[in-house]
């Protein structure tokens, strides 16, 4: 399932985007936006496969300049989107994961993933106002992991540990969220988030 399950975090550079031609969830810097969802018990009912009863994402963008190796100034541009849940199958613990994200300014859309197989998530903007789909991206799968996890006495194999989103898997394939404000996106109590990848 995993290749070198070392825990790591991973941001992605890419051209800056300018202020007015950027997707819609492509925050500003220093603007973080907050995509959610909240699965009432009907749903999970219909959906008992489901992997989470509710989820945050977080997307916070970075820009940086500094002086490249020929003495030119460059600017590193990066979204970082943290990814929490709770599984209706786990109670009340909470799963959590860190992705570098790469935005499309055709279509909006934006790749997030950790790289040496760490998984990746495709988001992209919905025709309703503010709402996107958060959808396992082809033929591959993305995780969270459990609050606490440490990676030097528990196993990212074990299945306590872990939430698997697969493309394949109907009933977690596809979350469709909605943009609230950034602070909707904090949980009760502070998450340990890790990113598992090469």
């Amino acid at each position: 399932m995993f290749k070198n399950p070392v825990l790591l975090i991973v941001v992605f550079s890419s051209v800056a985007a300018l202020a007015g031609d950027r997707s819609p969830f492509q925050p500003a810097e220093g603007q973080p936006i907050c995509l959610k969802r909240v699965y009432t018990a009907a749903h999970l009912a219909q959906h008992p496969g489901q992997n989470l009863q509710e989820i945050h994402v977080l997307l916070n963008r970075k820009i940086h300049k500094y002086t490249d190796e020929n003495g030119e100034i460059s600017t590193s541009d990066w979204t970082i989107a943290e990814v929490s849940g709770r599984s209706p199958q786990r109670g009340d613990t909470l799963f959590t994961n860190q992705f570098g994200c790469e935005f499309n300014r055709k279509d909006g859309s934006a790749k997030c993933l950790i790289e040496c197989d760490g998984g990746s998530f495709v988001l992209k903007p919905l025709k309703v106002a503010r709402e996107a789909q958060l959808r396992v991206s082809k033929g591959y799968y993305w995780a969270l992991f459990k609050e606490g996890f440490d990676e030097e006495k528990d196993s990212l194999d074990a299945p306590e540990n872990t939430l698997q989103f697969q493309s394949a898997d109907r009933e977690n394939e596809i979350y469709r969220l909605e943009v609230v404000p950034a602070s909707e996106c904090n949980w009760e109590r502070p998450a340990k988030r890790i990113s598992a990848g090469c």
